[in-house]
């Protein structure tokens, strides 16, 4: 076999090897959305609650340090640890909780 055509087996393999990682990487993340749900809840702090006419309004801060918007038809206590569950809107910029328990440290 000629040097050439070692190199271009070897040049094909990793190409493979790298296409194949690349796929299988993308659909995991594509799965984890929110990081640190466990069993389907989402663990955070709660802050910058609003009521608004048909509920609440909150910010909460994740463990991975991102936050996300979420609305609940019941008050969460602001600055309190809690774990949420629920599901994304359509558009995925808010979160309606569905149940929350709060989290004695």
């Amino acid at each position: 076999m000629r040097p050439e055509s070692k190199k271009h087996i070897l040049l094909c393999a990793s190409v493979f090897l790298s296409a194949s990682v690349y796929f299988v990487a993308e659909k995991d993340i594509a799965i984890d959305r929110s990081h640190d749900v466990d069993d389907g809840w989402i663990l955070g702090v709660a802050y910058d609650l609003r009521e608004s006419p048909r509920g609440f309004v909150f910010s909460l801060e994740r463990t991975d340090g991102s936050s996300m918007r979420c609305f609940s038809f019941d008050e969460i206590e602001a600055g309190r640890a809690c774990e949420v569950r629920g599901e994304w809107s359509a558009d995925g910029g808010m979160f309606f909780v569905r149940s929350h328990r709060l989290l004695e440290l």
